[in-house]
């Protein structure tokens, strides 16, 4: 699992046995406390310098957000499924998917989805495979 620091501290330091949390961040030091080797990372790199130095021992990894990673793993071409889920409420401000104001389908093309009713208050889930 990937995901930015912002979405670290909301998430929290659960234990994941079995399974790599890596926390991008510009200053790993900042969460030395919390290094658990082989569980719980942080690190500041590319998209790229973190495929070449966990390649050789995973060959999935899912992005947990925020919106810096996911647009950097997106431009960087390192994307190869997305899966979207939709509530239908109306809210005035959110958490965005992508920054600075962009949308997913200007980063990526996008195809058709496949789309799963995953309720009956509506809600959805849309699987890109890009």
């Amino acid at each position: 699992m990937i995901m930015g620091k912002n979405t670290y501290q909301t998430y929290g330091k659960r234990h994941s046995e079995g399974t790599l949390r890596l926390v991008l961040t510009r200053d790993p030091s900042n969460f030395s406390a919390d290094l658990v080797p082989g569980e719980l990372e942080f690190i500041s790199a590319t998209p790229q310098e973190i495929v070449e130095k966990y390649s050789s021992k995973y060959d999935k990894c899912l992005l947990l957000g925020g919106a810096f990673v996911y647009e950097s793993f997106l431009r960087a071409k390192l994307v190869d499924e997305i899966y979207l889920s939709i509530e239908p409420i109306d809210i005035d401000d959110g958490i965005p998917l992508i920054s600075n104001g962009e949308t997913l389908d200007g980063i990526v093309d996008l195809p058709t989805p496949e789309v799963t009713t995953l309720n009956s208050s509506g809600t959805i889930l849309k699987h890109y495979v890009l």
